[in-house]
C-alpha cells in the first residue's frame, strides 16, 4: 500500500473509495453485459469510470452490489453475475431458475466479497444467463460500492 495512504498504519481520507448506481433501467441486456452504474453517489480518490473500478494502489477491496432483477425469465437455465476482476472472477446471484414456479417481477441479488488487486487492476460486474429470455431489465435500484481495506 502506498505511504500516502495511512498514518502510522490508520488508513487516512485518501482511502479509495465508491458508490454509484445506475441512472434508469438497464433494458434487455444480454449475456456478457456489463452492468450500468453510470451515477456516481462517491467516488473517493476518482478511481471510478465507465462502470470500471481501477485499484490505484495493491491490496485488499472489501466490494458490495444489491442488484435488482426485474421481469426474470423462468425458462432460463440459469441466471448469475460475476464481480471480473484482473486477477479472478467471483460467480454469484441466481442458479437454476428453472425450479421458480413462475416468472417474477422482481429478485434481488446481493453480493460482498474481500478481492486482491494489484495497483492498475480494474473491478466490473457483469451479467449472464443460459436458456430462456431475456430478462427485461435490471432495476435503477442497483448499488455498486468498493473501498481499500489492507
Amino acid at each position: 500500500m502506498a505511504a500516502s495512504l495511512t498514518i502510522d498504519g490508520v488508513l487516512s481520507a485518501e482511502q479509495p473509495s465508491f458508490m454509484c448506481t445506475p441512472s434508469g433501467a438497464q433494458s434487455n441486456p444480454g449475456t456478457g453485459a456489463t452492468v450500468v452504474f453510470n451515477t456516481e453517489i462517491y467516488d473517493q480518490g476518482s478511481d471510478f469510470a465507465s462502470n470500471t473500478f481501477t485499484a490505484p494502489v495493491t491490496g485488499r477491496y472489501q466490494f458490495n452490489c444489491v442488484l435488482r432483477v426485474d421481469a426474470s425469465d423462468l425458462d432460463n437455465s440459469y441466471t448469475y453475475f460475476h464481480q471480473v476482476t484482473s486477477n479472478r472472477n467471483y460467480e454469484f446471484g441466481l442458479t437454476g431458475v428453472s425450479a421458480w414456479d413462475a416468472d417474477a417481477d422482481y429478485r434481488q441479488i446481493t453480493w460482498g466479497g474481500l478481492c486482491d488487486l494489484d495497483a492498475s487492476d480494474t473491478a466490473y460486474i457483469r451479467y449472464n444467463f443460459s436458456g430462456g429470455a431475456t430478462i427485461g431489465s435490471l432495476s435503477v435500484n442497483c448499488f455498486y460500492s468498493g473501498f481499500l481495506v489492507c
